[in-house]
C-alpha cells in the first residue's frame, strides 16, 4: 500500500470590514480602486435595485476608469434557483469577467445570496463585495458569507460559505425602500435583540415610532448594533458549528412557512416574524421565555405591521417541512430558542436544541389562535 499525503494546512485571514456610512455608495469606485486596483468590475443586481441604482453605479465606475458591466436578473425569492445562477454566469462569461474580476452585489437578500453563490462558483471563485440596499440585507444576509439558492424541497439547500471582501452599508438606500421591505428588515433587528442584546430590544421598543419614520440617528444605531452582533457571532463560528445557530431563531418555522407558500405568499421577514412568535411559545413550554416576554416580542413585531399568527396551512405540513431543515437530523426537529430576551437556551453548551414533536405541534396550534 502506498500512502501519499496532500498537505493543505493553511492559516488564511478572511477578515473583512463592514462600513456603515450615509452616502458611502458614491465613494464605491474610489474605495474599490484602493482595495483592488483597477480590476474588471461586474455589478450583479436585480430588477428592483437595478432600476434605481444599477446602471448609475456602473456609469460611476466607467467614469472612474474601470472596465465595468452590469448584470440584472428578475427580482423575487422565486429567482433563487440554480437556473438563475447558470444564466448569470453565462452573462459573466459573455461580458469578459475572469478570475481576477470583482463582483459588486447590489441589492437585497436575494441578490446577496444569488450573486454571492454565482461569484463563489464562477471559475471556482472570484472576489465579491456586498452593497446591500434593503434593511434586511444590511443587518443580516450581507454579513457572514452564506450564499445559496433554494431547491424545490427546501430553502438555501444549495450554497456555500464564502465571505465577501467588503460590506458597504449606505443608509440613504433606505429612503426609497417600500414599507413592507423595511418591516421585513425590522424582523431581523428584533431577532438580534432577543438572541443577544436585551438593551437593543429595549432601544427598539423605546424608539419604535422614530424607527418607523426612518429617523437617521435611530437607523444608524440599530444597523450598527445589529451588524456588530452578527460580526461577533460569525467571527467565533464561521461555519455554524454551534454558536452561529442562534442566528436561526424564528427561521426553522419561518422557512417552513415560506416554503408552504411557494416563496410567494410570505416574505422572508413575515415568515421569521411568525416563526419567532411560534418558537417563543416552544421556548415557553421548555421553561424558557415567559408570557410577558413573548407578548413584548409580539407587540413590537406587530407595531411594524409584521404578522405573528400561524397561518392556516396545517400543522402536519409545517412539521414535515421543518423536518427537512438543515438544523434537523434524522427527522428530529431542532431549534435555536431564547431562554429570555437577550439570552439563548443551550443543552450542555449546544444551541441546536431537539424538541419533541408533540411540544412543537402544541406550540404551533397555540400560535395560530
Amino acid at each position: 500500500m502506498v500512502k501519499i499525503k496532500v498537505n493543505l494546512r493553511k492559516n488564511v485571514d478572511a477578515s473583512y470590514e463592514i462600513i456603515v456610512e450615509r452616502g458611502i455608495s458614491n465613494k464605491l469606485p474610489a474605495l474599490l480602486k484602493k482595495k483592488f486596483g483597477k480590476r474588471k468590475i461586474v455589478i450583479i443586481t436585480d430588477t428592483n435595485a437595478g432600476k434605481y441604482h444599477g446602471k448609475k453605479l456602473c456609469l460611476k465606475f466607467i467614469k472612474s476608469g474601470f472596465d465595468a458591466s452590469v448584470i440584472i436578473f428578475k427580482s423575487g425569492e422565486e429567482q433563487k434557483r440554480l437556473s438563475t445562477i447558470e444564466k448569470i454566469q453565462e452573462k459573466m462569461l459573455k461580458n469578459g469577467v475572469n478570475r481576477t474580476s470583482v463582483s459588486v452585489l447590489l441589492g437585497g437578500g436575494v441578490v446577496g445570496d444569488v450573486g454571492g453563490f454565482a461569484s463563489a462558483t464562477f471559475m471556482r471563485g472570484i472576489d465579491f463585495v456586498q452593497v446591500p440596499t434593503t434593511l434586511l440585507a444590511m443587518v443580516d444576509s450581507s454579513i457572514g458569507g452564506k450564499t445559496g439558492v433554494d431547491l424545490q424541497t427546501g430553502k438555501n439547500m444549495s450554497g456555500s460559505f464564502t465571505q465577501p471582501k467588503l460590506v458597504l452599508i449606505d443608509i440613504d438606500f433606505l429612503k426609497t425602500l417600500p414599507k413592507k421591505e423595511f418591516s421585513n428588515g425590522i424582523s431581523e433587528v428584533v431577532k438580534y435583540g432577543v438572541i443577544s442584546d436585551a438593551r437593543l430590544f429595549s432601544y427598539i421598543e423605546k424608539n419604535k415610532g422614530k424607527i418607523r419614520k426612518r429617523d437617521y440617528g435611530c437607523l444608524n444605531e440599530i444597523i450598527k448594533r445589529s451588524c456588530a452582533i452578527k460580526a461577533n457571532i460569525v467571527g467565533k463560528d464561521e461555519h455554524e458549528g454551534n454558536l452561529r445557530k442562534i442566528l436561526n431563531y424564528g427561521h426553522t418555522v419561518g422557512h417552513a412557512i415560506e416554503a408552504a407558500g411557494n416563496y410567494r405568499k410570505y416574505s422572508h421577514g413575515e415568515g421569521i416574524s411568525i416563526g419567532m412568535n411560534a418558537e417563543g411559545l416552544i421556548s415557553k413550554k421548555l421553561k424558557g421565555m415567559n408570557l410577558h416576554e413573548i407578548e413584548r416580542q409580539k407587540k413590537l413585531l406587530e407595531f411594524f405591521s409584521l404578522p405573528t399568527r400561524m397561518p392556516k396551512i396545517g400543522t402536519g405540513k409545517i412539521v414535515r417541512l421543518m423536518a427537512k431543515d438543515k438544523k434537523s437530523s434524522g427527522g428530529k426537529l431542532a431549534f435555536a430558542l431564547p431562554k429570555k430576551i437577550g439570552k439563548m437556551m443551550n443543552v450542555k453548551g449546544r444551541f441546536g436544541i431537539e424538541v419533541k414533536r408533540k411540544i412543537v405541534e402544541s406550540a404551533l396550534k397555540e400560535a395560530g389562535k
